[in-house]
């Protein structure tokens, strides 16, 4: 059984090229939002697309955007 994608993305592949990547530099508790910008997400809003319109955008250490969920909508990390 196939898993729905988030809707944000605009394919089957783009995600799962995202998802490939995310293992190799583990994006953190925001998971896929963690690599949106502000710009994508408000095209994602208008088209009804954005599963967390709320998220908010830092620059981190490095001088990179950073897409942060709020704290409840975060995915949680089981070990």
């Amino acid at each position: 059984m196939r898993h729905a994608i988030p809707r944000c993305f605009s394919s089957r592949r783009q995600f799962e090229l995202w998802m490939a990547a995310a293992r190799e530099c583990s994006p953190g508790g925001s998971a896929y939002c963690t690599d949106c910008t502000p710009a994508y997400r408000q095209q994602m809003v208008e088209q009804g697309r954005c599963a967390y319109p709320s998220t908010t955008f830092v620059i981190d250490a490095q001088g990179f955007v950073e897409g942060r969920r709020p704290p409840p909508q975060r995915v949680r990390a089981y070990r």
